[in-house]
């Protein structure tokens, strides 16, 4: 969503769209779709950013649309995402399935993750790219079904910008004071019943075995988006309160490097989880990832911080702005008091 967001307040910046914008845009999101593949074939094949390129390309032909016009698309693209569950569960997706690949078994790979061997660790980084892009199937664990889950946060996102909701959120506190309890109501809910059922019931969620159980996983889309939205209102709430502000602004570093923060946490967790580091795949269990998460996290808003007291840009970002302007960029932060 705040993808979406992002990309109508460089529209609003770039005098309503011209044509050389749109052209250094795309050339931004080319740059990141190959950093993208190169992240899911040498590092982890669950990879994003690849996803994110491919539709910022769509999000531009969105752009002179009207807001209405693109909230029924949103809507239209969420319904199109919550139904691709119902279709499987009554084998639809037979119809315009592709043939299946010869994929490696979970224990091969496993034992190829924790061989030791980087060749071993993108041979299975790429078995598992073939197996996203060369199975055209609509199911809730398929790349279509994630390409159209994320479009419709995208578009939304893209409305939330144009309407600027969050550039002027001390303006819109009411909108965000109507919005906290019932997504909180909505994702507290929904998120309890996941886990309770996975918990109690050893039930794993979702589940698409029948038409009924298929409804697990739109309890599953729309809580998890109503909680992304409760923890967003939230924030902003709290953001217009001094005392908080200040505590709350310990989080803008951390995003400023957002793409850089990114692939680190990915060499980090192969790192400590592949046998070409420490090995931990399969040997420690949820208690040490959640804890091992947040120490990740809070390292990364320290250094965050540090790293933008003398440069103007994370250090990936700083590559990504210089290939998409075709020149080198200023870096330090000391650049900038000289011009």
């Amino acid at each position: 969503m705040l993808f979406g967001l992002g990309f109508a307040m460089q529209l609003s910046r770039k005098n309503n769209a011209s044509g050389s914008f749109l052209l250094v845009y795309a050339r931004r999101l080319s740059i990141l779709f190959f950093i993208g593949i190169a992240h899911a074939y040498l590092i982890w094949f669950g990879d994003v950013l690849h996803l994110y390129a491919i539709l910022g390309f769509v999000l531009i032909l969105f752009h002179k649309m009207s807001d209405r016009a693109i909230v029924r698309w949103a809507v239209c693209i969420a319904l199109l995402t919550a139904l691709m569950p119902f279709l499987q569960s009554v084998e639809l997706t037979n119809l315009i399935a592709g043939a299946s690949t010869d994929e490696m078994s979970v224990a091969t790979r496993f034992a190829a993750l924790t061989s030791g061997e980087w060749s071993d660790v993108i041979n299975v980084n790429a078995s598992f790219m073939r197996e996203a892009y060369m199975q055209f199937e609509i199911g809730f664990d398929s790349t279509i079904y994630l390409y159209f889950s994320i479009l419709w946060k995208f578009l939304l996102g893209f409305v939330v910008g144009r309407q600027m909701l969050l550039q002027n959120s001390d303006k819109h506190l009411l909108v965000c004071r109507r919005v906290l309890p019932w997504a909180a109501a909505i994702g507290i809910a929904g998120n309890t019943y996941l886990a309770g059922a996975a918990w109690f019931f050893d039930i794993s969620l979702p589940d698409t075995s029948s038409v009924a159980s298929s409804l697990s996983w739109v309890i599953m889309e729309l809580s998890l988006f109503a909680l992304s939205m409760a923890y967003l209102a939230g924030l902003v709430i709290l953001y217009q309160k001094p005392q908080w502000r200040k505590r709350l602004e310990f989080l803008a570093p951390v995003g400023r490097m957002a793409l850089t923060n990114y692939l680190l946490q990915s060499g980090i967790i192969v790192f400590l989880f592949y046998g070409v580091g420490f090995n931990l795949l399969g040997k420690v269990g949820a208690s040490f990832c959640v804890i091992l998460s947040i120490a990740v996290f809070g390292c990364q808003m320290v250094i965050s911080r540090w790293w933008l007291q003398r440069f103007r840009f994370g250090p990936m970002e700083w590559v990504w702005r210089c290939l998409t302007y075709g020149k080198k960029q200023p870096f330090r932060q000391a650049s900038i008091d000289m011009t």
